[in-house]
């Protein structure tokens, strides 16, 4: 191989490491900001915890909030405990400023973007809420009057350097490990290049040797990057406990030597034990505060009853990391005390396995990534050295070429990660959905429920993909597949901008819609590059797969990044990176699909144009140029076919509903039971993973086995009773678990949807191609309506999931009576 040869493979491998392990160490270092996060401001929310509940005292006994003398006295104490805070203020029900640490405020409103915190009101499920603005991070506790009613909030302001210090040095760290693998492995490339040929001597490229030899070394790179950022992230932790743990200590020190200080001895500290107690709930990495004397225990955040079961624990045993002690002042009776403060380990336990999730996750993710690109890259190596070779040729040469041509074309399997783009673009925003139009949700409208609300966005997006995908293909007969591209993504962005800036449900419905028009127009352009730029039907074959492919390599890498990404950036704040994917997917389509730059056997080319054309129609199952009445009657007649109407009524749309419980109900349902965006999105790569990587296996033997008639029933009996179950035990486990089995039903259960229809007589005869465009119409329909059917009987609560699997179940069943019947 030549030095420029390998050199270029080198360029395209340090490429491979900075994008792979980059967007490892990016999701790393978002995931430690939020755990930083939540650990600080549950700290912060100690301290702010007993000015809160002096000032509810006071106003149980009737003292106003409007008018409370001596307010900036109990602000500055928390001042005090936490000196890096900027600000403490008191803020009214509406917004409005009341006090802060230099006493009355006038004229002066909370931040917009602030006020729209979901719990900045009072909500009995949660003790604080937090956000950004300008800066700073705001945490805000709930401030109860008489009766329990929200009065007000107490608002901690600090600067977000505090945050983003410890973030910087860990980023520093992952950059240096980057930096020092991404060497390694060149070196490791540059030895293997002496003995391995990554290019032949035709100019190829050796795709096995290239593909092993990346998968392996950056596999291993991988590895140990992510073991390093693990190690890396524990640590720090580790350490952001212990500093949580002092300034916890110096908080409770201070309350105490101020009842001290009025002449209160240690042994008559009344209730310490309670106090002490709901310090430990509030913190969770705390499992124990004692406050002891030289020989016994006098106070534990554990009750009494536990004081002898805690006697046998020998602290001193512990890692003296996970145990703060702080010597206390002498009382009035000259007794001398200190404050034990130990971590929990349990809770520190299972935060680093959460933590070992997280990366384990991504590092799944990565891989994914790492073989999508790998695949890529081999394509535009191939690219490249056809363009060198074609650059060397002669005009003579060329003029000789009985097909005379532009230049060389990019391999056609390149739309494998086109359509993982889009798809990563499309899936991003899966998981929360419906938790985005609850926080969006403004009040019922069209006298449907709140639940039918929460399922609008989803039906709107599936019902206007659907139009689109119809629509488009008129358009690509006057205008081209390419046009319709650029079109599709231009709408698919708009959307997703739009959902961005969406204020209110009907903003975010319509931002939905868009959004789907877009994305479906796109994915059947893409669709139309493929019939309209390959001439040859085996290419045709061996390229849909790829499409498909990359379609669930996108569902599975969007998805999971979404999830991740909401728990961190915020819902909103997804669509932009979805916005970011959409730009990526358009850049690529300009500049490497261009028809113009494109490899075209011109004399064939505009011989066969209108052919292909009328192909591209018919496979999307659009109208032929024919518009008679005769055609209106043929499809028609079609459509109300008893074989088909049956199909479409007992299966397709039944199933496709019910399958909609991962869509629209799941994410609804964990996040209720606790569960993060991140764990709904694992849930959705699970689901993800039983389609794309089961279902070829799956399917192939469902088919040899069972035939497409015995396969379609047991995927629909596998749906109905995976919600059954769900009703019987409504646990979040279970949850998980149906999710996972819709998966592992769909990844065999489509294909004998589709096996099964398209060997119907009626199908034949009308015409394949269009008739499986109206079955994808027919799913898109049922995808539209699944939310609006879940939302509708959610009313019944468990019981409206049930009532959907036996309905699903008695549908199948009535299916299998009619086969059994016509056989």
């Amino acid at each position: 191989m030549q030095i420029g040869d390998r050199n270029i493979i080198l360029v395209f491998f340090l490429i491979l490491i900075l994008v792979v392990l980059g967007f490892t160490g990016l999701l790393i270092v978002s995931d430690f900001q939020m755990n930083f996060v939540d650990s600080l401001v549950s700290t912060y929310e100690v301290s702010g915890r007993q000015s809160v509940h002096k000032i509810e005292y006071s106003l149980r006994y009737g003292k106003p909030l409007e008018n409370f003398y001596g307010i900036e006295e109990t602000l500055q104490e928390v001042k005090q405990d936490l000196p890096e805070v900027s600000e403490v203020q008191i803020i009214s029900t509406d917004g409005q400023v009341m006090y802060d640490t230099k006493g009355q405020v006038e004229d002066r409103v909370l931040p917009e973007k602030l006020q729209k915190l979901s719990n900045f009101g009072y909500d009995s499920e949660t003790n604080y809420s937090y956000g950004t603005n300008d800066g700073y991070y705001h945490v805000f506790l709930p401030i109860q009057g008489q009766n329990s009613e929200w009065q007000g909030s107490f608002q901690i302001i600090f600067p977000e350097d505090i945050i983003n210090s410890h973030v910087t040095e860990i980023t520093t760290e992952l950059v240096i490990f980057l930096i020092f693998m991404s060497l390694i492995g060149l070196l490791v490339l540059i030895l293997l290049s002496k003995w391995i040929k990554f290019i032949n001597a035709d100019g190829k490229v050796n795709r096995k040797n290239f593909l092993v030899t990346t998968m392996v070394l950056l596999g291993i790179i991988q590895f140990i990057f992510g073991f390093l950022n693990y190690t890396s992230f524990r640590d720090e932790y580790q350490k952001i406990a212990q500093d949580n743990a002092s300034n916890v200590s110096n908080v409770i020190n201070n309350d105490i030597e101020s009842v001290l200080n009025l002449g209160v001895s240690y042994h008559q500290l009344y209730g310490l034990e309670n106090y002490l107690a709901n310090i430990t709930d509030s913190v969770p990495e705390i499992g124990l505060i004692r406050l002891n004397s030289a020989n016994e225990v006098l106070y534990s955040s554990e009750d009494a009853l536990s004081y002898d079961e805690l006697a046998d624990i020998n602290l001193n045993e512990k890692d003296s990391s996970m145990i703060h002690l702080l010597p206390m002042i002498e009382d009035n009776e000259q007794n001398t005390a200190f404050l034990e403060v130990v971590l929990s380990e349990d809770y520190f336990a299972q935060r680093m396995q959460n933590i070992l999730l997280d990366s384990m996750t991504v590092l799944l993710l990565s891989v994914i990534l790492m073989i999508e690109i790998i695949l890529f890259m081999v394509i535009i190596l191939q690219w490249n050295y056809d363009k060198k070779g074609y650059s060397k040729k002669s005009p003579e040469e060329l003029s000789e070429s009985i097909s005379p041509v532009l230049k060389p074309r990019i391999d056609n399997r390149a739309i494998r990660m086109l359509v993982l783009i889009v798809g990563a673009a499309v899936f991003m925003s899966a998981s929360f959905i419906p938790l985005r139009m609850q926080e969006l949700y403004d009040g019922a409208f069209l006298g449907m429920s709140k639940d039918m609300i929460l399922g609008l966005p989803i039906s709107a997006e599936m019902l206007f993909a659907a139009i689109a995908a119809i629509l488009v293909g008129k358009v690509i007969v006057s205008k081209g597949w390419y046009f319709s591209l650029l079109l599709g993504m231009i709408i698919f962005g708009g959307g997703l901008f739009l959902s961005y800036y969406a204020v209110n449900s009907l903003t975010f419905v319509i931002a939905r819609a868009i959004t789907g028009a877009g994305y479906g127009s796109t994915l059947l352009a893409i669709r139309g590059y493929i019939v309209n730029e390959i001439p040859s039907e085996e290419e045709r074959k061996e390229i849909f797969p790829n499409y498909v492919s990359g379609i669930y390599a996108g569902f599975i890498v969007g998805t999971v990044t979404g999830g991740m990404l909401a728990d961190r950036l915020g819902f909103a704040q997804v669509f932009l990176v979805a916005l970011g994917l959409c730009i990526v997917a358009l850049l690529f389509v300009v500049f490497l699909l261009n028809p113009r730059g494109q490899l075209k056997n011109q004399m064939n080319q505009s011989l066969s144009q209108t052919s292909d054309t009328e192909k591209l129609v018919d496979k999307n199952g659009s109208m032929e140029e024919n518009e008679g009445s005769s055609l209106a009657y043929g499809v028609f007649s079609f459509l109300i076919n008893p074989r088909v109407l049956i199909f479409f009524v007992l299966v397709v749309l039944p199933l496709t509903i019910s399958s909609m419980f991962v869509d629209y109900y799941f994410p609804i349902f964990a996040a209720a039971e606790g569960a993060t965006t991140s764990n709904v999105g694992r849930a959705f790569m699970l689901n993800g993973f039983a389609i794309a990587y089961l279902g070829p296996f799956l399917s192939r033997h469902a088919e040899n086995k069972l035939g497409s008639k015995k396969a379609l029933l047991a995927s629909g009996i596998l749906i109905s009773g995976a919600l059954i179950l769900f009703y019987n035990v409504s646990t979040l486990a279970i949850a998980f678990f149906v999710v996972v089995m819709i998966g592992v039903s769909e990844s065999f259960g489509l294909v004998a949807q589709n096996n099964y229809f398209v060997e119907l007589r009626d199908v034949k005869y009308f015409g394949e191609s269009k008739a499986l465009g109206y079955y994808e119409n027919v799913r898109k329909l049922g995808q539209m309506m699944g939310p609006l059917v879940f939302g509708s009987v959610l009313t019944l609560g468990m019981m409206g999931v049930g009532i959907i699997g036996i309905t699903t179940l008695a549908l199948i069943v009535l299916f299998a009576f009619v086969l059994t019947k016509r056989n």
